[in-house]
């Protein structure tokens, strides 16, 4: 890598996640206990910056806990937002199958060479790692260990063998840097994705993000997929179906003619990042239509229940409630319901009962 990219290269002041870490009951041979991984259905954001977890708190929800991470002690947020005003500074998008283990990146392939070790993908390979079983089935690729068919080249599809129905070793990795709005710093947060839509998705954006200098508002959402897939286990014919999240970027500020012309990109982008953030429905002319920025906006502004019903009635009519903004929306009622009202906020002398805190 030369130098100067190096310098150019921004501090990080957090990862953007969309799942966790559960306990499952269980320890290993050294007393630690085993967790397993949690797909969530709002952002996750850790940072080691306290100002930055109270910033990102106040402006989309959710308590700020403590977190230990690989590189030492951090803050977490689990906002209560399944949309996220962002900036996406020019990058380079590059998804590639990578396996990780004891904080270390053990491969990194592009599904046709490995790059660490300039070999063939080692995925593909019959006998790519040592299985480890645990109730009949390896943790590792998820085959069955009453699996006893002939060695083979493993054929994938979306990550799935579809001769012994083990999975990829190596998973998808998209990673894309990003700064929140609102969110004191000039660091980047990192946003981090292991599914296949996301892989073959944000890289299109990068045509978009490669062609001007100054970082693009938008918004980074979840949408919801759900998928049925037929596949041959021990023999036998299986359906299998997954729900989860896929995040996206959306510029709502794009037209289709602005794409072709960099100058055009240029001032739509200016434009949109000079928006003012509206603290009330009534700042917008009429004339203008109403965005899913400017829902969010208003939302996280938002101090009343009411304020909230009355923003719902007009993103309906505007034609932007869907599912999501829906259970944004709710999610944000709920919190405010939740919330004292000034006439009742304790003070500093006022002992607050522990269960409505975690509540």
């Amino acid at each position: 890598m030369a130098l100067i990219d190096v310098q150019r290269r921004m501090t990080r002041t957090g990862v953007i996640r969309m799942g966790n870490s559960v306990p499952t009951g269980r320890r290993n041979n050294k007393g630690e206990e085993i967790t397993k991984p949690n797909k969530l259905d709002r952002f996750r954001v850790t940072t080691p910056y306290q100002n930055a977890a109270e910033a990102i708190a106040a402006l989309y929800g959710g308590d700020i806990t403590t977190w230990q991470s690989p590189r030492g002690p951090e803050f977490e947020v689990l906002t209560t937002s399944q949309a996220l005003p962002v900036l996406v500074p020019r990058q380079r998008i590059d998804p590639n199958y990578e396996m990780w283990g004891k904080n270390l990146r053990q491969r990194l392939c592009d599904g046709g060479t490995e790059r660490l070790r300039d070999t063939p993908c080692l995925c593909t390979q019959w006998d790519n790692h040592q299985h480890k079983y645990r109730d009949g089935i390896c943790g590792i690729c998820g085959v069955s260990q009453r699996w006893t068919g002939e060695p083979h080249t493993h054929d994938y599809d979306m990550g799935t063998c579809v001769t012994c129905g083990c999975h990829r070793p190596c998973k998808p990795t998209t990673r894309l840097s990003l700064l929140l709005k609102g969110v004191p710093g000039a660091g980047i947060f990192k946003l981090e994705s292991h599914g296949f839509n996301a892989a073959s998705e944000l890289p299109a954006l990068a045509g978009v993000i490669e062609t001007i200098d100054a970082p693009l508002p938008g918004i980074l959402g979840m949408r919801y997929e759900k998928t049925s897939k037929i596949s041959m286990i021990d023999g036998r014919e299986t359906v299998r179906v997954r729900e989860y999240y896929v995040p996206e970027i959306r510029f709502d500020w794009v037209v289709p003619e602005a794409l072709f012309s960099r100058t055009a990109l240029a001032e739509a982008s200016r434009t949109a990042l000079e928006k003012p953030v509206l603290l009330a429905l009534g700042a917008k002319p009429e004339c203008e239509p109403l965005t899913l920025e400017d829902v969010l906006h208003v939302a996280l502004a938002a101090t009343t229940v009411e304020a909230l019903r009355e923003l719902w009635k007009k993103a309906g009519t505007a034609g932007l409630l869907d599912e999501s903004l829906k259970r944004t929306l709710t999610r944000r009622r709920e919190e405010l319901a939740r919330a004292p009202s000034p006439s009742t906020q304790p003070d500093a002398t006022e002992v607050v009962d522990a269960e409505v805190i975690e509540d």
